[in-house]
């Protein structure tokens, strides 16, 4: 299983929690070219706007871009290879369906272009209760459009340090009870 985490000058201290905890593969996710640190059998990813994905292919592996609520522009043009944060925005649930930042025209594109949807665990772990609770349904509904429409799928800890790494299995647990399994294209 591989993971996605935001060190901030603690790339050692995440490799040896990760080896601790069996975690066979990370991402290194940076916010500003200068953070990024070129480490042996490490991937570095840039988190960027959705207008900055093909500048910031030049600075590391994989592009990363959160959802800003009108997504469509960043699946179909900026095509980044990671986007995750839909279940973050502040709409109001309708009383029939959830307000979960994903639905079947997104789920389409993102297919077609290969984008990887990933499930923040950080978020969940991080929520008040009322929150939590909302984020979890909005991943459920989020988890059945992926898979629905073929969509590469992961969950991801997005640590920002290394305590807040979790062992693959107690990620896969958790997320399995939601439905959401892995299944990348980028990164096997």
């Amino acid at each position: 299983m591989m993971d996605i985490v935001f060190p901030n000058n603690n790339e050692n201290e995440f490799l040896d929690m990760a080896e601790k905890l069996s975690i066979k593969k990370l991402i290194f996710a940076y916010t500003e070219k200068s953070q990024i640190k070129k480490i042996k059998d490490v991937k570095t990813a840039f988190l960027c706007d959705a207008e900055n994905v093909d500048l910031s292919r030049k600075y590391a592996d994989f592009t990363i871009v959160k959802s800003a609520g009108n997504d469509r522009f960043s699946l179909e043009r900026a095509k980044p290879d990671f986007m995750f944060g839909f279940e973050e925005i502040a709409q109001k649930d309708s009383l029939h369906q959830r307000a979960s930042g994903l639905n079947q025209v997104l789920c389409s594109i993102a297919s077609r272009n290969k984008i990887n949807i990933l499930f923040n665990f950080n978020i969940i772990l991080k929520a008040s209760e009322i929150k939590r609770a909302l984020f979890i349904g909005r991943m459920m509904q989020n988890s059945i459009l992926c898979k629905k429409y073929k969509v590469p799928h992961a969950f991801v800890s997005f640590a920002h340090s290394p305590k807040e790494l979790r062992s693959p299995k107690d990620l896969e647990s958790f997320f399995s009870l939601l439905g959401i399994t892995q299944k990348l294209d980028v990164y096997s």
